[in-house]
């Protein structure tokens, strides 16, 4: 099982069983994690790599998206919401086709 279909997992079964560390948006195009510490403790993963990773696979941060056109999402708290085109509630079926961004030729080179 790949990353997208893990994650989808992850929060799916946090939207159902702990929806103060994580769930789906109402229109579930997007997820949101809103305690990064408990997802990590839950989870088991370290947060900044869980961000790296959701970077590789192109999820949009929608959080900052929101910041840049000065629209405030909650007031107060440290949470992140993220949105990729083929990962939607109801539809794991698509997340076999979110794959990684391809490396730069940059960094095919530093092998």
């Amino acid at each position: 099982m790949g990353f997208s279909s893990v994650l989808y997992d992850v929060v799916d079964h946090c939207h159902t069983e702990a929806p103060e560390v994580a769930s789906w948006s109402d229109d579930g195009l997007h997820f949101i994690i809103k305690d990064p510490n408990a997802f990590s403790t839950k989870k088991g993963i370290e947060f900044s790599s869980f961000h790296r990773q959701l970077n590789i696979y192109e999820f949009t941060n929608i959080s900052k998206t929101l910041k840049k056109k000065g629209i405030t999402v909650t007031a107060g708290h440290k949470h992140f919401e993220h949105k990729h085109g083929k990962f939607i509630k109801g539809r794991k079926d698509m997340c076999e086709s979110i794959n990684p961004k391809p490396k730069k030729e940059s960094e095919l080179e530093a092998y």
